[in-house]
């Protein structure tokens, strides 16, 4: 059987489909050796080849729903990653904050970045 030419550079996505034109084809075979009183030992090859076919074919695209999943995966691992260190850095903003008004280093902190403000207004510096 001749691979169609739109076929003819395979690559990984075109299986499938070159599969599907190899059963129709094979199918409209099977269909005419039946009709023409065939050996039931060929017909029985025949319909054993196509069931294998079927096989490999719904076999692809159980490959193929994997791949997708396992890119939406990574996709999704990839944003989760970025989230968890975005939560991460916020985590220790608020811990150091804590931490500050705990040990009460935070009112003259404050106090300080205040007159420091205060002094830019009033030179008109802001």
């Amino acid at each position: 059987m001749e691979i169609p030419k739109q076929y003819c550079i395979s690559t990984h996505s075109q299986a499938p489909i070159m599969l599907q034109v190899a059963m129709a084809k094979f199918d409209d075979l099977l269909k005419k050796s039946e009709a023409n009183g065939a050996k039931p030992e060929a017909l029985k090859f025949y319909k054993y080849l196509m069931e294998t076919m079927l096989f490999s074919y719904k076999y692809m695209m159980d490959v193929y729903w994997i791949i997708d999943r396992n890119n939406f995966l990574a996709s999704e691992n990839t944003f989760l990653k970025k989230w968890a260190g975005e939560q991460m850095h916020r985590l220790e903003l608020y811990e150091g904050l804590r931490e500050m008004i705990t040990t009460g280093e935070l009112d003259p902190m404050m106090k300080t970045v205040q007159q420091a403000i205060d002094q830019e207004f009033s030179q008109g510096k802001v």
